[in-house]
Order: C-alpha cells, then structure tokens, then sequence
C-alpha cells in the first residue's frame, strides 16, 4: 500500500472474494478517500461494511471523474458470496475514456458477443486488460472464464491495440499450471496474425505507459 500513488476511483467487476476485498478496500479507503465503482447491488453490502463513497451501475451507465468517462459494460460472469445469494448483484466490464485513448476492463468473463458489441461501440480501444487463467477444466469453468484463446479472439473482438493479461500466477483457482497461460496466449495471438508486441504480460507492481 506505501507503494502507491494517490487513488481517485476503484472499479469492481464483481463482489467474488478475490475481487472485491474488504479488508483492502478499507485501506484504500483510509489512505486514498476514492469513489467506488460496482454494479447495482453491490452499494448496500459495502456501506454495512464501511465502504462509504460508492455508485452503482446497470450495464450501459456511466460516470465522469478527473477527466475520464467510466462506462460499465457487459460480460459473461455471476455473482455471490454466500450460498444462497447467486446472482443477486450485478457483475460487468468497464471502458475507461480519456481524452484521446480507450481502456478496456473485462473483469470475470467467459467468451461472448459482447467483446464485439463494444469493440464497435468504443473503436480504437488502445489498451485490452483480458484475463487469461483460471480456465481448466473447460467443462466447468468455459461459461464463466476464457481461456487464453479465447482471450486472444476477445482481443481481436475488441480492435484493440495492447493486451494486458490478468487473473493469473496469484490465486491457484483450476487445474491448469500457473505458468502456462502466457505462452499459450501468445501462441494463440501469433495463429491470429498479431505482432508479439501486442502483448503485454506486467510484473505484479510494474507500472507500463502507453
């Protein structure tokens, strides 16, 4: 936390444990005061819990802070935290548009049109921030996390520039190894015809400009 600069907005895909923290939303909190973002019926459970600051979205709403447009948008995903509160809070993406440059958000997903729908709703998405692991078995987890390929194909989808893989090498979730889905994703951007610069794997901390 001594490490980062100052925080003006947090966006929550969803309110999964290894996405929606408490105890280190509480930190940002003390130390940062940000706007929390979060789909519609995520506020209440994080004001009971000290989380004050917070707006909700449906798909499709937006907000601006510091300059740029916070779009919260579609993805294949479900929500809960408990054993009887499937689904009940809202779960999605975000673009985040600046001046001149797009970023992209996907949060949890599995593969769908709807890397399509915004590709041609923002073109010219600079910046892609895809998960890449936690898919195996694909039985079981296909409907709700891509694959490496299917990643690359949502990268495609999307028109944009950069892909910045995530959701892999920190919780051991699936059955595929840990170090294997950053050389599969760029095997599978490569069948695509993308140059291997479009990727880009991040160390945990490193900050990258673009």
């Amino acid at each position: 936390m001594d490490n980062l600069p100052k925080i003006h907005a947090v966006i929550l895909s969803h309110n999964h444990y290894d996405h929606m923290d408490l105890p280190s939303l509480k930190e940002i909190q003390d130390r940062f005061h940000p706007v929390f973002y979060a789909g519609m019926g995520n506020k209440k459970f994080l004001n009971d819990n000290g989380i004050t600051n917070v707006r909700e979205f449906d798909w499709w709403e937006f907000d601006f802070i510091q300059g740029i447009k916070v779009n919260f948008t579609p993805t294949q995903h479900f929500s809960g935290r408990g054993l009887f509160d499937r689904d009940e809070t809202l779960w999605g993406s975000y673009v985040l548009e600046g001046k001149s440059k797009s970023v992209y958000f996907a949060g949890d997903t599995g593969y769908y049109s709807h890397f399509s729908e915004i590709g041609k709703k923002w073109p010219g998405i600079e910046v892609a921030i895809l998960p890449i692991g936690a898919y195996e078995p694909r039985w079981f987890m296909a409907p709700v996390h891509v694959d490496p390929e299917e990643a690359a194909q949502a990268f495609q989808d999307l028109g944009a520039k950069y892909m910045v893989p995530m959701h892999y090498m920190t919780f051991v979730l699936s059955d595929e190894k840990l170090d294997i889905p950053v050389p599969t994703a760029f095997k599978a951007l490569e069948k695509l015809g993308k140059p291997k610069e479009s990727l880009v794997p991040l160390k945990i901390g490193e900050t990258r400009f673009f």
